[in-house]
């Protein structure tokens, strides 16, 4: 396969880009903690945001997880789907939606009937409960954790690859996309969101919105104009994207996934 003719001629000083991680920039493991991102893509990552001056991480994953799994980069992020965003001027926000002590007191008890679950506690406000390991008791955690947050209007279920989570109501990826976009050194350019699972989709749909461009990681129903097969395919992009020498992507007539 070929990259689009669009995809292939995204510019750095052109384009304003935004990353999820898991799925994206590394490969989904079993445990979070797990995670890695290669140094290779990391380098080329540091490389883009640098290049462009206009590059943001947008993930459910916590400021802490994104500065550690980006270090030594530190850029513009929207922590846990937004409920935390580190701004290109350095100032913080973080929402005041936290998380009730009987709802953590619940879900402790939900992971202990459910051998192989495993709570992800996000900054106090938001949690997600990841069932990877037991996949068959994916659809009884799911309904167990949608009768609990019944009784916290405040909160929303986000599902995901073979997760669940708990986030504020308030807050997304499109949502953070956009402020974002009405901000220095965003404004003015065209959006690039890159995701590959089911938050990520009002990522793409906020980006195709202001006229930009909407990237699929891997399978599945997608809004997104365009798809890449994997975060191996994403370092690859990124490569072309940067303009390094000596790659294949760099040949006329069609840039390999």
């Amino acid at each position: 396969m070929s990259f689009t003719d669009e995809l292939a001629s995204i510019r750095p000083d052109k384009h304003a880009f935004f990353f999820d991680i898991d799925g994206t920039l590394a490969d989904i493991c079993q445990r979070p903690e797990q995670v890695k991102i290669p140094s290779e893509r990391l380098r080329l990552l540091t490389r883009l945001s640098f290049m462009s001056g206009a590059m943001a991480v947008i993930s459910g994953r916590s400021m802490v997880d994104i500065d550690q799994l980006l270090s030594p980069l530190k850029c513009p992020a929207a922590a846990v789907h937004g409920a935390q965003k580190r701004y290109a001027c350095g100032t913080l926000w973080q929402s005041e939606t936290y998380l009730p002590k009987k709802l953590l007191q619940q879900l402790r008890l939900l992971a202990a009937d459910f051998p192989g679950v495993c709570l992800e506690k996000k900054a106090q406000i938001a949690m997600t409960i990841h069932f990877r390991a037991c996949p068959e008791s994916g659809d009884d955690v799911r309904m167990r954790v949608k009768r609990l947050i019944a009784d916290y209007p405040q909160f929303a279920l986000q599902p995901g690859k073979e997760v669940v989570e708990i986030k504020p109501r308030e807050v997304d990826k499109g949502a953070a996309l956009h402020e974002f976009m009405g901000q220095p050194p965003f404004l003015g350019r065209i959006p690039v969101f890159v995701g590959d699972d089911l938050p990520d989709e009002v990522g793409f749909s906020a980006a195709q919105t202001l006229g930009g461009i909407g990237i699929k990681v891997g399978q599945g129903e997608t809004c997104a104009s365009h798809r890449l097969a994997s975060p191996e395919s994403v370092e690859n992009w990124l490569r072309h994207v940067t303009s390094e020498p000596n790659s294949p992507l760099s040949h006329k007539g069609g840039y390999p996934q």
